[in-house]
């Protein structure tokens, strides 16, 4: 546990998101500036993760249907 930046947190899990989807979704981030937050890291990480990628399972899915 220790003093994370929630922004850098995103910035870097978006980062990563962004190489994985090869310009297949584009994501755009608005972020405020906020404190820094006594956190696990590598939790807030995932959870941001998980948050990112069903979003755009999410969007895939429906984007199908509305092919169909």
């Amino acid at each position: 546990m220790g003093s994370h930046n929630i922004n850098s947190i995103i910035n870097e899990v978006l980062s990563i998101c962004n190489r994985e989807l090869q310009d297949e979704v584009e994501l755009i981030l608005e972020l405020n500036f906020v404190k820094d937050v006594y956190c696990i890291r590598t939790e807030i990480n995932d959870a941001i993760d998980s948050i990112l990628k069903n979003s755009v399972k999410a969007f895939r899915k429906n984007s199908l249907l509305n092919y169909n």
